[in-house]
């Protein structure tokens, strides 16, 4: 499978996307429904782009990159 990279994230809008990227949390909100999501900086070396993570309970770990 070709590795998905950021420049390719803007033609999957409104889509699930699994991937490793270098990120940062801008900020954790809640939704309408009392959920919380997290607001994201996903960025690799084609750029960076605006992300949210809607169901953060299933998102696992988050750890500094070593890169």
């Amino acid at each position: 499978m070709k590795e998905l990279l950021v420049a390719d994230l803007a033609s999957r809008e409104n889509r699930e996307i699994t991937g490793i990227f270098r990120g940062g949390i801008q900020a954790g909100a809640h939704r309408r429904d009392g959920g919380r999501y997290f607001a994201l900086t996903l960025q690799d070396h084609t750029g960076q782009i605006e992300a949210r993570m809607w169901e953060i309970d299933e998102a696992g770990e988050f750890r500094p990159a070593t890169w």
